[in-house]
């Protein structure tokens, strides 16, 4: 769910896709869906703030 003030709305997303090659590859896999994850989350936050400003 996102939230916006007193409202909120459910959002969909992609899919996660994770190839393991080896046992070494899986925290690296990990890790940089975890930073994929991280900046689009922090997008989102960025463009509610934004909007935020202009109401």
């Amino acid at each position: 769910m996102i939230s916006s003030g007193n409202q909120s709305r459910a959002a969909t997303g992609e899919p996660l896709m994770l190839e393991v090659t080896d046992v070494q590859g899986f925290p690296a896999g990990v890790a940089e869906t975890d930073e994929q994850s991280a900046c689009r989350l922090n997008a989102i936050i960025q463009r509610q703030l934004e909007i935020g400003e202009t109401q």
